[in-house]
């Protein structure tokens, strides 16, 4: 299961809920319908309504009244992974990094990509170190580009970092 959006709040006293989406292009969340919660048991179908400042504003289900929307609020709206697309070269989805082992440019390896985050500049991947690792810190958040991880190998199952960027 894939986050791609979240149920933020409510709009009106119809039942309307609100969404953020998470894809790369915001509009592109209504193309992987069904949505469904994270453990893959329920299903949200949403329809949308209007755009609204960062958000949509949805119809999602039966929801008819404010109360019933207002208990949607904080869900998150997951799609089967199945349903992405493949990824382009150099191209990667988040999910396929996360677990991946970390190896130094001598290629030993010194941790693993704990989580990659995304706040508006730029991917940045997070790494915990193993112990053995001598660092002043047992984690680190490096900007995830070609000169900070020049190999991404998922096949096998590891990133090369040149640490130089320390975020």
């Amino acid at each position: 299961m894939i986050p791609i959006g979240k149920i933020v709040g409510v709009h009106g006293i119809k039942g309307f809920i609100t969404v953020k989406s998470f894809t790369q292009n915001p509009e592109d969340i209504f193309t992987y319908a069904p949505l469904y919660s994270k453990d893959g048991q329920k299903i949200y179908e949403l329809t949308l309504k209007h755009p609204k400042k960062g958000v949509f504003v949805c119809a999602c289900n039966d929801i008819k009244d404010r109360n019933g929307a207002e208990a949607l609020k904080g869900i998150e709206l997951y799609m089967m992974a199945d349903q992405l697309p493949e990824a382009g070269e150099d191209e990667y989805y988040h999910s396929d990094l996360i677990g991946l082992h970390v190896q130094n440019m001598d290629g030993a390896v010194i941790g693993t990509v704990q989580a990659m985050h995304n706040y508006g500049a730029g991917d940045i991947v997070e790494i915990n170190y193993h112990p053995d690792h001598k660092t002043d810190t047992s984690q680190d958040m490096l900007l995830f580009n070609k000169e900070t991880v020049p190999d991404v190998n998922i096949k096998d199952g590891y990133i090369i970092i040149n640490p130089q960027d320390v975020v």
